[in-house]
């Protein structure tokens, strides 16, 4: 059974002893996840910043960098691990949670949360301005990329805004993560040819000699029970997600390489992603319609073959 259907298994035969209210059955469902998963989660514990993760690392840059919405500030504060919340997260009705460009000092090492752009609050030169103050740190940086996915689909959005800054800034490596996903998207994309398709794609839209071409730097992260909708919860990273933030390589940036990033680009971008991605889903479609009418053709073929043998016996 995958690993996300597990919460519901065990759910399920528990709704004939709660209460017939519902809201009192919404909200016993949901401590109960909330104790599965903690229990799962405490099976083994990954590091934080706060145990001393990175602490014989060179000082970095770690640089969160995504639309609205996508869980940036939440993924910051798990990978810290403090109790004080450093970055607010949660829900936030029609706007971002951050404002601006929050830099966080731990041990050696500066953790930078940004705004997102499509922020319907914040006016998109300001929040161009905030992301590029944010690459402006001299130094080491560890840049990643938080994209989500449309019913298992990329966002042109979030993918323009992911051009716009590697346009901006000289950063050759950095690391993507794939998060809030689904239990039915998190398994597809665990099918090698299903995941490697997916990096195709996002490279295709990325700036020439900028791509993540190494598929240890693309991350699937599950949708988690505790941070879903969660306002400033703080839990453990999963061991896969924190092992690939260790594995991201770092890249040095010097502020006077970093141009501003363009978001009059912006929306011109988004577009231009649209119609591309647009074209791959219709690509896909005609291969697949052509895969089903060969393979049809080929199944017809095989049983006239066989029914002629049977009429025929000299065929």
């Amino acid at each position: 059974m995958p690993r996300w259907a597990a919460s519901s298994f065990i759910l399920l035969p528990l709704g004939c002893f709660l209460s017939p209210d519902t809201q009192a059955f919404a909200g016993a469902r949901r401590a109960l996840s909330e104790k599965i998963l903690e229990l799962r989660l405490g099976l083994q514990v990954p590091p934080s910043v706060k145990d001393g993760l990175f602490k014989n690392d060179s000082p970095t840059n770690f640089l969160v960098i995504g639309n609205s919405g996508v869980g940036k500030s939440a993924i910051l504060n798990c990978l810290i691990g403090d109790e004080g919340v450093l970055f607010p997260s949660g829900i936030s009705m029609c706007e971002g949670m951050t404002k601006g460009c929050c830099p966080q000092r731990r041990d050696q090492h500066r953790f930078i949360d940004t705004p997102g752009m499509g922020d319907p609050s914040i006016p998109p030169e300001r929040t161009a301005d905030e992301i590029t103050m944010a690459l402006k740190f001299d130094g080491r940086y560890k840049v990643i990329f938080v994209l989500t996915l449309e019913h298992g689909r990329l966002d042109a959005g979030q993918l323009a805004t992911m051009k716009l800054v590697l346009d901006a800034a000289p950063i050759k490596k950095y690391g993507v993560l794939l998060n809030q996903l689904t239990g039915p998207v998190y398994e597809k994309l665990s099918q090698k040819h299903e995941f490697e398709r997916l990096i195709e794609i996002i490279n295709m839209n990325m700036p020439k000699g900028k791509t993540a071409r190494n598929p240890r730097f693309v991350q699937l992260m599950h949708e988690d029970l505790l941070l879903r909708d969660a306002t400033n919860k703080v839990v453990n990273l999963p061991e896969e997600v924190v092992r690939f933030i260790q594995a991201v390589p770092g890249v040095h940036l010097a502020k006077k390489r970093v141009e501003a990033v363009r978001t009059n680009l912006w929306d011109k971008e988004k577009q231009a992603m649209q119609t591309r991605l647009q074209k791959i889903d219709d690509r896909l479609s005609w291969v697949r319609m052509w895969v089903v009418r060969i393979s049809f053709a080929v199944l017809v073929k095989s049983g006239l073959r066989r029914l002629r043998r049977k009429l025929d016996p000299f065929y």
